[in-house]
């Protein structure tokens, strides 16, 4: 199948968080449609012969950089018992998010959310949908909440996973 030809806008995206086994879930409504990943390579070494380059370079790869994802939303609500909101699943999965598991397990110190971006394909005449999934999203600055025409809440997650599934 040949690349799509169809360009892509904030339109077609949709966020949703969910946590371990995707038992509870949070599709992010009211965005600003600035959605933002930076996806992290690996670091290169280079080893030079006495401060000089050689040719071939001597390189090698090393570590894996950091991944992320942002996005904002605007406030609708701040936190209810009876029902999760952005606030409390970023804040701890605190008030209403409480049967939220950590994707690393119950037990893990590190709450941890599966971050899916959907960009909506089929409605775009493309055969299918194209998703970018992160499995292990740390939103731990929690959120940002801004005032302004509207209140606008903002979260940043690190993504502790090599490669996610993108499709």
């Amino acid at each position: 199948m040949a690349e799509s030809l169809i360009v892509k806008n904030k339109r077609d995206i949709t966020v949703t968080l969910s946590d371990f086994g995707d038992a509870n879930s949070l599709e992010i409504a009211f965005e600003s449609g600035d959605v933002s990943q930076t996806i992290g390579g690996t670091s290169v070494d280079e080893y030079q012969d006495r401060g000089r380059r050689t040719s071939p370079p001597s390189i090698r790869l090393v570590d894996d950089q950091t991944s992320e994802v942002s996005f904002s939303a605007y406030l609708r609500d701040v936190a209810d018992a009876s029902y999760a909101t952005l606030l409390s699943v970023l804040n701890n999965f605190s008030n209403g998010a409480s049967a939220w598991v950590s994707r690393n397990g119950a037990t893990a110190d590190v709450k941890t959310l599966k971050t899916t971006i959907k960009i909506d394909g089929i409605a775009n005449g493309d055969p299918s949908d194209h998703y970018m999934v992160w499995d292990y999203c740390y939103y731990g600055q929690g959120a940002q909440v801004t005032d302004g025409s509207p209140l606008s809440i903002s979260a940043t997650a690190t993504i502790y996973q090599t490669y996610g599934t993108l499709t």
